[in-house]
């Protein structure tokens, strides 16, 4: 088991552990860049595409080789570990629309994880559907991720990421440069409506910057609030970010925790760079001496290899605990995609990052090779 979640975990490239795990640059610019123009754009959701069917299937393997501790220089042999894995999934995607005022998206997965030779049980990774009421209010019901805030080396603020487990309900509507999105968070187990949470958010233009505040709250947990700020300077997008939580029992203004987060992100060059930077004050945890600092970056390409290289850091200033993930990425063959990768940490062995390391990669220290056989088709091609 062990093997097969290091294989599981180990896309180092593309999808890289933060305090929670994030896609590094999966879709940077709708994440970082502040949006131009006086009016909320709903062409994408007034669009009225054709019905889609996608599917997939890949075949991965994996070598790897490393220490579950931090590596003693005066005895390597001490802590190693090697070892390989395999993993043969398949997914297959719906997407229906049959006028704009209607959307019907689903998705579903099933795999045989090493050390089974049997498929599982499939399961539904997402499925929801949009009705637009009248052309200004768009409702979306059911399984689906959600991403809020600014933030993405460190995504702790944000306020709705259990989404992704759980039933929602979202609704948006559009007032000239402003929208405004109300959520309301179904748990497993909610049958009451003290067990369900509630989020909202507003997000405009004000000059130059982009402005967002958001809000999220439980009758069993203590209420939070979000608000960033981010524009564009000398061609890097620069956001500034805060949480409150509202943690006291009876007075909440009594114990209000603060998590204070700065962030930019620049890209440019051809082929592509793109350079990310992040700095946390984490207040809840440790005080204001608890700040962390992030820093990654990644290479669409190294000209005429084919080769898309990547690196992030981590550092904690509260325990001196970090982390250093190395990624290179080639498709060397048609179907083919290859992929390797080194998560390092330092610190003791109780340390935030060395933790946080090995419960992700399951080692302190790794060296590991991925190679993917995958193939596919989609509705487009037809």
């Amino acid at each position: 088991m062990r093997i097969a979640a290091l294989m599981c975990a180990l896309v180092l490239a593309t999808a890289v552990h933060a305090q929670e795990s994030d896609t590094l640059f999966d879709n940077p610019a709708a994440d970082s860049v502040a949006p131009e123009g006086p009016k909320v754009d709903l062409s994408p959701i007034l669009a009225n595409p054709k019905p889609a069917l996608s599917g997939s299937i890949t075949m991965s393997g994996v070598g790897y080789a490393g220490w579950s501790q931090t590596p003693n220089p005066a005895d390597l042999a001490s802590n190693f570990d090697k070892g390989f894995g395999y993993d043969l999934s398949s997914s297959l995607s719906f997407d229906y629309k049959p006028d704009p005022t209607f959307h019907w998206s689903a998705s579903f997965s099933t795999a045989i994880p090493a050390g089974n030779v049997t498929w599982s049980t499939p399961s539904i990774g997402s499925m929801y559907l949009d009705y637009t009421l009248a052309d200004r209010v768009f409702i979306t019901l059911g399984k689906f991720g959600m991403s809020w805030g600014a933030g993405r080396l460190f995504g702790v603020n944000d306020l709705v990421a259990s989404a992704a487990d759980d039933l929602s309900i979202k609704a948006f509507t559009p007032l000239g440069p402003l929208g405004f999105t109300g959520v309301m968070i179904l748990p497993p187990v909610a049958t009451t409506l003290a067990q369900l949470q509630w989020a909202a958010q507003t997000e405009g233009n004000l000059g130059p910057f982009t402005a967002n505040l958001a809000g999220w709250y439980a009758a069993s947990a203590a209420p939070k609030f979000d608000l960033w700020a981010k524009t564009v300077l000398w061609g890097a997008d620069v956001f500034a970010e805060s949480k409150v939580t509202l943690a006291g029992s009876v007075n909440p203004l009594s114990n209000v925790q603060v998590q204070a987060l700065a962030g930019v992100y620049w890209e440019g060059f051809e082929p592509k760079l793109r350079v990310q930077g992040e700095w946390l004050i984490d207040s809840p945890a440790l005080g204001w001496s608890d700040q962390s600092v992030a820093l990654a970056a990644s290479w669409s390409n190294i000209p005429g290899t084919g080769i898309k290289p990547s690196a992030r850091v981590t550092h904690s200033f509260a325990d001196s605990s970090g982390q250093l993930i190395l990624g290179l990425e080639a498709d060397p063959f048609l179907h083919i995609h290859v992929t390797l990768g080194m998560p390092v940490s330092w610190g003791t062995a109780n340390s935030r990052w060395v933790k946080s390391t090995i419960a992700t990669y399951h080692e302190a220290w790794a060296l590991a090779l991925k190679i993917d056989l995958s193939g596919g088709f989609s509705s487009d091609a037809f």
